[in-house]
């Protein structure tokens, strides 16, 4: 049976001492894993590399954050804090 129980967790709930880059590759959770990650992501600004196009939920959560895409490669986006860079 492939259904089942997944433990989960928010990144928030680690208490990270310091993060510097964070990967998300989460079959299209990964606006639900930017939510859980939000204290991390304010408090450390590392920069994000996330799996699939971006939503409109996901523009708007980095942009408010002062992200801006850096690069583009395959299926992934690169977003970084403070980046002045044109599209």
């Amino acid at each position: 049976d492939s259904l089942g129980i997944i433990p989960t967790l928010m990144v928030d709930d680690l208490d990270l001492p310091s993060c510097d880059f964070i990967m998300l590759d989460t079959e299209g959770f990964e606006y639900n894993v930017l939510l859980g990650a939000q204290q991390t992501i304010d408090k450390f600004k590392p920069l994000i590399s996330l799996e699939l196009g971006q939503t409109d939920a996901i523009k708007l959560f980095m942009e408010e954050r002062g992200y801006s895409i850096i690069a583009t490669a395959h299926a992934d986006t690169y977003w970084a804090y403070g980046a002045d860079i044109a599209q």
